[in-house]
C-alpha cells in the first residue's frame, strides 16, 4: 500500500480575527506593553545556564492572555508557556538558556508570543548572547 511510505506533515499558526470588534470592544481590549522584543545575554561561559526575565504589562482594560509560547530553540526555555495579565499589571516571563550542547560563538536565536492583544497578536522576540 502506497500509503505507508509517505507522510505529508502540515504545520500551521492560527491566530485570532479581530476584526469584528466593535468601537467598544476595542476601547477595552488587552495592550501589551514590552520594553523591548530583543534580550541581550552577554556572555555566557560554556557550559553554564542563564536565566533572565523579561516583563510583559497590559495597559488596556480586559485579561492580556499569553496564549501560546512558540520555541524551536533546545538550548532555550520560556516559562510560563501560558499566562493571563490583568489590566494594568505586570508579569514576567522567564527565560533560561543552557550552553552546555552548544559550541562556542555568537548566537542570535528567536522565539515567538501570541496574546490577544489586537495590535500585537504575535511577538517574535531575538535572543542574543555569546558563549565563551
Amino acid at each position: 500500500d502506497i500509503s505507508d511510505n509517505f507522510k505529508i506533515i502540515i504545520l500551521g499558526n492560527l491566530v485570532e480575527d479581530f476584526s469584528k470588534l466593535s468601537a467598544a470592544e476595542k476601547r477595552q481590549a488587552p495592550i501589551m506593553e514590552i520594553k523591548s522584543s530583543n534580550l541581550h545575554f552577554g556572555n555566557i561561559k560554556k557550559g553554564n545556564k542563564v536565566r533572565g526575565k523579561f516583563a510583559i504589562k497590559n495597559v488596556g482594560s480586559n485579561p492580556l492572555e499569553i496564549r501560546r509560547v512558540t520555541n524551536n530553540n533546545s538550548d532555550i526555555t520560556v516559562s510560563p508557556m501560558r499566562m493571563t495579565i490583568r489590566g494594568g499589571k505586570t508579569e514576567n516571563l522567564h527565560l533560561d538558556i543552557d550552553t552546555k550542547y552548544l559550541p562556542k560563538g555568537e548566537y542570535k536565536k528567536t522565539f515567538s508570543v501570541q496574546t490577544n492583544d489586537p495590535n500585537r497578536v504575535v511577538v517574535v522576540y531575538v535572543v542574543d548572547f555569546n558563549v565563551i
